[in-house]
């Protein structure tokens, strides 16, 4: 059983006691983290111990990390969608939907694009290009422009 170090301990708290008001603020994570003195090892040890969890949006508590009722996303994706996204396309489409700017429906048609228009493993930046190809045929739940510009940037 591998030991985990008190400051990657001190990375996980950190990240799952955020309460984000972008979605610039979590691009901006990693930057941050390292500002705050960590090592991009235990930054990046961190982020994969959170892997499995981190498709939910990354605020609550510790404790309810720790539950075993926790779920990460209501959202599976399909054998085909893994090999076509990228895992951060995957977290990044997820995190959009749950924050309300894209809805499931938008999310299936930005896959399809990316499947047809980009060799896999789909990158977020590619899902972010098909993403300003959409920037104005987006539903009325994404027209609030503030949040389709935090989207797409």
């Amino acid at each position: 059983m591998k030991i985990v170090s008190e400051r990657i301990k001190a990375i996980i708290t950190y990240i799952l006691t955020m309460e984000p008001e972008s979605f610039q603020e979590m691009l901006d994570l990693r930057p941050k983290l390292k500002e705050m003195g960590y090592t991009s090892y235990e930054i990046k040890q961190a982020l994969k111990l959170l892997e499995p969890e981190w498709l939910e949006p990354l605020k609550g508590s510790v404790t309810r990390f720790l539950s075993p009722e926790w779920k990460a996303s209501n959202r599976v994706f399909s054998d085909e969608e893994k090999i076509t996204l990228s895992v951060a396309a995957q977290g990044y489409l997820l995190s959009l939907v749950q924050m309300g700017m894209i809805g499931e429906l938008e999310m299936h048609l930005i896959i399809e694009k990316a499947a047809y228009d980009y060799s896999p493993p789909v990158s977020l930046e590619e899902i972010k290009e098909i993403l300003l190809q959409f920037h104005d045929t987006l539903p009325d739940n994404a027209k609030d422009s503030e949040n389709r510009d935090h989207m797409i940037n």
